[in-house]
């Protein structure tokens, strides 16, 4: 029954309540906000579902979310989910007029390349893990961002309860300006990181499928990273629902805290690299050994090392053994 599920479901959902937020705008016709948010909920589900059917496929064929049509759909989503949570939160702005409409194209957008071919497994590679790399980059950032502004926070904070004259030399911003800094800072640095996962995740499903190095879901660098977005997506939700985070000492704290989270993963990676070879360098330096074999009459033959699984064995004419010859390993780059 689920399977059945098709970009008409959501799309259309998606058209009614657009026309539902117009209808309260201009028309001034009398639609509770929840009934708004109740159909486009049922359609964030709907798209869910359509989404994680099209990933399970793409897992089993070695390219999950691999084209243009699935990135579409995927950014439709991501907005959408956007525009539910601000609608909640904002309850008095029409916010749906302005949102909506972006969520309306990138489904028609996506409907235009449902026919186009998947990415291929280099291309697929290529634009997930710069999307990995993107979002990581741009939530470190934001992360150490938030931390300086929880900082000043703390410290602007600790200055006024103490009644201490302003410093002359250095001039710190207000508590307001701060607090609503870390807030954004928060915000910003979770979907980025949590972003950045999991397009790790689905760059690591790329590589399963093909000749790339893959990283074992057991790994440090993996779990370490699950847990920080983990973390981050309840940080976020907390200074989403609960309004006694969202402001003060507490969500400058949680920026700061946000901080030695990051400093707990970078640790954990650069420790996982010291500690051993990274992934793939066994077979990268495999394939460069090269055997020098020296024959009973002085010769060299070159050969490669997967051809001397055994110890080579040199025969005289009469089938004995003459002696092993010396088998010399080079590293070629």
């Amino acid at each position: 029954m689920l399977t059945e599920i098709s970009l008409t479901c959501f799309a259309a959902t998606y058209g009614i309540t657009f026309l539902l937020e117009l209808a309260r705008m201009f028309l001034h016709v009398a639609v509770r906000l929840s009934i708004v948010v109740g159909i486009a909920l049922a359609g964030i589900v709907a798209h869910t579902i359509y989404l994680t059917i099209r990933l399970m496929d793409g897992i089993q064929d070695g390219a999950p979310l691999a084209s243009w049509y699935e990135w579409c759909l995927l950014a439709a989503w991501i907005v959408v989910v956007a525009y539910v949570v601000l609608a909640i939160r904002r309850p008095r702005n029409s916010i749906g007029l302005f949102i909506l409409p972006i969520v309306l194209g990138l489904v028609a957008l996506a409907y235009t390349f449902r026919n186009t071919q998947p990415f291929t497994h280099d291309q697929a590679t290529q634009y997930w893990g710069t999307l990995h790399g993107i979002l990581l980059l741009l939530g470190t950032v934001a992360v150490l961002l938030g931390f300086m502004s929880g900082i000043l926070y703390l410290a602007q904070s600790y200055r006024l309860k103490r009644r201490l004259p302003p410093s002359r030399k250095v001039r710190l911003p207000s508590l307001e300006w701060l607090q609503q800094a870390n807030s954004r800072a928060l915000l910003t640095s979770s979907l980025l990181l949590v972003g950045g996962v999991i397009a790790g995740i689905g760059l690591n499903l790329v590589h399963r499928n093909g000749a790339a190095v893959v990283i074992p879901w057991g790994d440090p660098i993996i779990w370490s990273s699950v847990v920080m977005a983990g973390w981050l997506t309840i940080v976020t939700l907390l200074n989403a629902l609960y309004k006694p985070v969202q402001k003060g000492r507490k969500i400058a704290c949680l920026t700061v805290a946000n901080f030695a989270f990051l400093l707990f993963a970078l640790a954990v990676t650069l420790g996982r690299h010291a500690s051993s070879d990274p992934p793939g360098s066994n077979m990268q330096r495999s394939s460069s050994k090269r055997c020098v074999l020296h024959d009973d009459d002085g010769s060299l033959n070159v050969k490669h090392a997967s051809l001397l699984e055994k110890p080579p064995i040199s025969l005289n004419n009469r089938g004995k053994n003459t002696g092993t010859p010396y088998v010399l390993l080079l590293l070629i780059p």
